[in-house]
C-alpha cells in the first residue's frame, strides 16, 4: 500500500450524505448543481467536488474555503460547526447555491441564513421523516449527530430538523 494514497482515502469525520433521491429532488427544484463544496470521494453527490480537508482527488486546492464560490450553483452540506463559515464565504464571494443545515435558531449564523434565503424547506417534513438520520445514506437511526438529550433508557430522542436553504448573493450590494 502506497502511503501517498492515504489522503485520498481519508473520509470526512462527519461523513454526512443525504439520500440520493432527496438530493435529486432538491436538484430538480433549485439545481442543477455544478459542485459539491463539502465532500470527499466517498460521499460526493456530484462529479466535481471540493473537500474541507486537502484531497488529491478533489477539485481546487487546498480546501473548500480557499476557492471562490462565485461561479456555478453550489451544493453545500458542511459539517455543522462550519455552517456559519460556509454562509459567510458564499456571501463574500457572491455565490449561489443550496445550503443544508440544522434548524438551529440559537446560532449566530441563523438570522443571516433565514433572511438571505430565497426559499427554505424543512427536509424532515418535506420528505416525511421525523428522524433526521433517516434523510441520510445508511439510515442509521442512532446517528448521534441527530440525537439530543438521549434518555438513560430507551431509544434516543431525535429532535433535529434538517433544513435546505436556497441562497443567491450574486446581486448583493
Amino acid at each position: 500500500e502506497n502511503p501517498a494514497d492515504a489522503p485520498s482515502r481519508k473520509v470526512d469525520a462527519y461523513g454526512q450524505q443525504l439520500r440520493p433521491d432527496l438530493f435529486q429532488a432538491l436538484q430538480q427544484r433549485w439545481g442543477p448543481y455544478t459542485i459539491d463544496r463539502f465532500a470527499d470521494s466517498a460521499n460526493t453527490q456530484l462529479p466535481l467536488f471540493r473537500s474541507f480537508h486537502p484531497s488529491p482527488v478533489a477539485a481546487g486546492t487546498p480546501d473548500a474555503f480557499t476557492n471562490s464560490w462565485a461561479k456555478g450553483n453550489s451544493w453545500m452540506y458542511p459539517p455543522f460547526p462550519l455552517v456559519g463559515r460556509a454562509l459567510q464565504h458564499l456571501r463574500e464571494t457572491r455565490g449561489r447555491g443550496t445550503l443544508v443545515a440544522p434548524a438551529w435558531p440559537g446560532q449566530p449564523w441563523w438570522p443571516l441564513l433565514t433572511e438571505a434565503a430565497t426559499e427554505t424547506i424543512d427536509l424532515n417534513r418535506w420528505w416525511g421523516r421525523r428522524n433526521a438520520a433517516l434523510l441520510h445514506v445508511g439510515e442509521n437511526t442512532n446517528n448521534n449527530w441527530f440525537c439530543t438529550h438521549p434518555p438513560q433508557e430507551g431509544p434516543p430522542h431525535h429532535t433535529w430538523h434538517l433544513m435546505a436553504f436556497s441562497l443567491d448573493f450574486r446581486h448583493q450590494n
